[in-house]
């Protein structure tokens, strides 16, 4: 979701009424006499427009700031008096796509007037008090120079459910010369979007990624658990063979070295005793662990049932006929 906008703040000087200004209320954006103000209507206006229906919450907050301060700090001018005062605020709901907040000087929200006029009287008696104290000897006799300036604010706080800012602008007004202009400060423009959140997986594919994490646990115990009985089957067998035909099989401890052999597989044990008593050569069997192997040599071949070399050499000679 995202919200552009504007926030505009106007103003307009009207002058007492003089012998040389005809006209009481002067341009905006040009410099000013501070003896002929009267007061400056403002008018501050917010215009919102969301990419989306949203429900919204708002604040409205309108402040006078007075500052008073010296030139005489280390980095420049110094704050020695401040003094601030909220002069209007409001709070609200709403819910659409368009905003807009905002009326003239006589309104409720965007709108007041300034008396500068009432500020500099406040800032001559803080001058003149300060004189006072300095010749009573309440400070180090010394001249400073003093200026004083009138910030008003307009400040606005928008709330949603992703997207929560703070806009503010000021009227920046100075109150210690005689010649003057605004300042306005702030920014205009309002353009915002709501922070990314993650994509979240509907309930449906939740159960489907649950179902399939359960099939294949289930298929990997399956397959380990027919390993396990394949191998136990083996070793059975292996040990009734053993046992069966003792009298034709000599056992040996170590696995059987057939290198210079060429190796030729029997699918079936009942081959390799039919080879075994063709040539009459005894059956060499190696039986260790899982892994259970039987031979019977023939000068440069090896008859093998059982084992795990690779598949025997396409030029040897097959096995002889004996039936």
């Amino acid at each position: 979701m995202t919200v552009t906008g504007r926030h505009d703040l106007q103003y307009r000087v009207i002058y007492q009424d003089n012998n040389f200004f005809w006209e009481n209320e002067r341009p905006q954006d040009t410099h000013y006499l501070m003896s002929y103000t009267d007061h400056i209507r403002l008018n501050s206006q917010l215009s919102l427009t969301f990419s989306q229906f949203v429900d919204l919450h708002f604040d409205f907050t309108a402040t006078e700031t007075m500052l008073i301060k010296s030139g005489r700090g280390a980095n420049g001018d110094v704050v020695v008096h401040e003094e601030t005062n909220v002069v209007a605020e409001t709070s609200g709901a709403a819910s659409g796509r368009e905003f807009t907040w905002g009326a003239d000087a006589e309104g409720e929200t965007g709108g007041f007037v300034v008396e500068p006029g009432r500020h500099i009287e406040l800032y001559k008696f803080f001058v003149e008090s300060h004189q006072d104290v300095m010749h009573g000897g309440g400070g180090i006799p010394e001249r400073v120079n003093f200026a004083a300036e009138l910030r008003v604010a307009f400040k606005y706080t928008i709330r949603t459910g992703e997207i929560n800012r703070v806009l503010t602008r000021e009227l920046v007004i100075p109150l210690s010369t005689e010649v003057y202009k605004p300042d306005v400060t702030g920014e205009r423009d309002v353009e915002a979007a709501a922070a990314s959140e993650p994509r979240r997986l509907s309930f449906f594919v939740i159960v489907l990624i649950v179902l399939w994490l359960s099939a294949l646990a289930l298929g990997i115990c399956y397959c380990a658990r027919r390993l396990i009985l394949d191998a136990e089957k083996r070793r059975g067998e292996a040990d009734a063979t053993l046992q069966r035909y003792a009298n034709l099989i000599v056992r040996s401890k170590h696995p059987v070295d057939v290198s210079g052999h060429s190796v030729i597989q029997t699918p079936e044990f009942k081959e390799l005793l039919k080879l075994s008593a063709g040539l009459n050569r005894n059956i060499i069997c190696y039986h260790g662990g899982d892994k259970t192997e039987f031979y019977v040599f023939d000068n440069d071949l090896v008859y093998c049932y059982g084992s795990p070399e690779p598949p025997p050499s396409p030029f040897a000679p097959p096995p002889p006929d004996i039936s």
